[in-house]
């Protein structure tokens, strides 16, 4: 093997055990009444729709539980095995996203850097499903810079299933169709239009299934304000480093990472309305963009889709 699958596997232990002890193990009677609910509709908004883990993870544990009638230990290795193989994914899509444009040694920074955020990003014992859904953002925008934009609603529609924050991916999707210069095309405009088919036919069928439930907007924006110490620590912890790098490689920057820096703004303004700041998991997607734009000022390699990496002189 090379020596970043070696790295990949390495970061995939470490993240997977710390995830373990921090959001598997602590807790397995909450973790499974959440399930419990999520699937018989008794669930509070947003948890009420993010049905695709705690069913991915009732089929598996249903299959071990033929072995291990203990329900929490059923419970626990299914989940086990699903975040293992979820945090493989995780680095392993990241690294070939970052192929695309940087050598490997700097895609080993890379990596390193996105394991370093994973601990501070780690606030609850139903969580996983934020790392899942860093894996869907990095498999759309791998389908994206290999122009197999037709996947792209597939990864929509099982996002939905997942994390409703899955639809910023077409903010995202446009900006590359801009820098590209493919926003005008028929094809173009069918993966748009086919993507927001999916989403709202996901939307709605889960409604229709469990029910119309909200939380007031205002409901997070406070809890925000009133932690709002506990989230700048978070912040300059988190971000602070990765947005400074990121500004400062801008004027070098492909368009479509200038685009998706700026485009991180209006991402922060909707965390800040409709989630919780302290929960910063939520913000993993946003170092699709960071950390390709830092590795550039870190590393002396500059981001040329296609080409091999180029040091600057």
């Amino acid at each position: 093997m090379k020596p970043v699958y070696y790295i990949i596997i390495l970061l995939t232990l470490i993240s997977y055990k710390f995830a373990d002890m921090k959001i598997l193990t602590p807790d397995l009677l909450t973790r499974n009444e959440v399930q419990t609910n999520i699937l018989t509709g008794q669930m509070d908004y947003p948890y009420q729709y993010r049905v695709l883990k705690p069913a991915i993870g009732y089929t598996l544990q249903k299959f071990i539980s033929i072995f291990i009638p203990n329900r929490f230990r059923a419970h626990l290795y299914a989940f086990e095995i699903i975040t293992l193989i979820a945090f493989f994914f995780f680095f392993f899509c990241f690294y070939r996203f970052l192929k695309i444009f940087f050598s490997d040694t700097t895609c080993i920074i890379g990596l390193i850097l996105l394991q370093l955020v994973i601990p501070l990003s780690i606030t609850s014992v139903w969580q996983e499903g934020d790392f899942y859904n860093f894996v869907f953002f990095t498999i759309a925008f791998l389908l994206m810079f290999r122009s197999k934009d037709y996947y792209i609603p597939l990864v929509f529609a099982v996002g939905m299933l997942n994390r409703e924050q899955i639809v910023f991916l077409m903010v995202f999707y446009i900006a590359y169709l801009i820098s590209q210069n493919k926003l005008n095309t028929k094809k173009s405009y069918f993966v748009i239009l086919l993507s927001t088919a999916a989403c709202a036919f996901v939307y709605f069928g889960l409604r229709w299934k469990f029910g119309f439930k909200y939380t007031e907007v205002n409901y997070n924006s406070s809890r925000n304000i009133e932690n709002i110490w506990h989230i700048i620590q978070l912040l300059a912890a988190e971000i602070l480093i990765f947005a400074i790098l990121s500004i400062k490689a801008f004027r070098t920057s492909g368009k479509f990472f200038q685009l998706g820096l700026i485009s991180l703004g209006l991402y922060f303004i909707l965390f800040f309305f409709y989630g919780y700041m302290g929960e910063l998991a939520k913000f993993l997607p946003a170092y699709l963009i960071l950390i390709p734009m830092s590795l550039q000022v870190l590393t002396g390699e500059f981001i040329e889709p296609g080409k091999p990496a180029i040091k600057e002189k």
